[in-house]
């Protein structure tokens, strides 16, 4: 077999072991991503193709030469809001996957946190349709409940028991473990690993898992990542979809009579417009705390929202 089968080089495991402050490149492959891991001691060990096929360079939101038709993209009605390559025969449950050729230039990507994603058939369309699917952790469970695998896995995998790790290893599917010890949580880990394949566009899953409000909150600000290009991200969770808001006018399809809450991220968003609702917003001025422009409705099938200056979240009721 080779590095490709799920092979073991070189007599190490294919599970890549990554220091906290020494990741391993991505390094551009004919037919993949390579990822060139890392010992704890620094010195590369193997190189493991990640079943995408995505060429670094080869344009993304924000890449140059490539623009995203950002209108097209909001005003489509949901799920095509994210317009969601075709879908490339994702095995079920562990089988392997060494058939997967999901395209050059990944237009979608799905990173899955450690969080329920329910039985909501957006989101299930949404993992149908992906390019790649990179799980964050014990984001792989989260996949395997719903019957889907994913082409990477990262983390330092302290949520998955090591016969699950040995299980989605054995299928071929590439594992970056990250030690305990670490500056970045996992979900920021695998949303830079799905990053550096220059998708079209990024959805975050399973934000909201887990008993600790502090990852909560975290993984929502994973949306403003500083390597995310504007309007390139949002979050899907059971029934809702949410959006990062800056100054570029965001434009959605919406269904009238569902809620749509907008919560200021900086201290003050000023010039803040919300048009397409039950109660209307022009100019207005936010402050970071305030609950003023929660459980707004949804009033005709367009929505309109712009923080001219300043930043905040946007949910929207599916």
């Amino acid at each position: 077999m080779g590095p490709g089968d799920g092979a073991v080089a070189d007599g190490f495991s294919p599970v890549l072991h990554f220091t906290a402050h020494a990741p391993g490149p991505v390094q551009a492959g004919r037919r993949g991503i390579r990822l060139a891991g890392n010992r704890d001691d620094g010195r590369d060990i193997c190189d493991r193709t990640l079943r995408t096929d995505c060429r670094s360079g080869h344009g993304g939101a924000g890449a140059p030469g490539r623009s995203v038709d950002r209108d097209a993209d909001f005003l489509a009605p949901w799920p095509r809001l994210v317009r969601p390559g075709p879908a490339f025969g994702r095995p079920q449950g562990l089988s392997r996957v060494a058939d997967r050729n999901p395209p050059a230039s990944p237009h979608l990507a799905v990173v899955v946190l450690d969080g329920p994603l329910g039985k909501d058939p957006a989101i299930a369309d949404l993992l149908a349709g992906a390019d790649l699917v990179v799980a964050a952790d014990g984001g792989a469970d989260r996949l395997g409940d719903t019957g889907q695998v994913p082409d990477l896995v990262v983390g330092d995998l302290d949520s998955l028991d090591p016969a699950r790790v040995e299980e989605l290893a054995a299928a071929g599917i590439p594992i970056q473990r990250h030690p305990r010890d670490k500056d970045l949580i996992d979900g920021e880990l695998a949303l830079q690993a799905a990053l550096r394949c220059h998708p079209d566009r990024i959805v975050l899953l399973g934000l909201l898992g887990g008993a600790r409000p502090d990852m909560v909150l975290a993984n929502q600000m994973l949306l403003f990542h500083p390597g995310l290009a504007p309007g390139s991200a949002t979050a899907m969770v059971p029934g809702w979809t949410i959006f990062p808001v800056g100054n570029d006018l965001l434009e959605l399809a919406a269904a009238p009579g569902k809620i749509m809450s907008l919560v200021p991220i900086d201290a003050v968003a000023e010039g803040v417009d919300i048009d397409g609702v039950r109660w209307p917003l022009s100019g207005a001025a936010l402050q970071r705390g305030q609950g003023r422009t929660l459980s707004n409705r949804v009033a005709e099938d367009k929505i309109r929202v712009r923080c001219r200056t300043g930043r905040a979240l946007l949910y929207l009721e599916r």
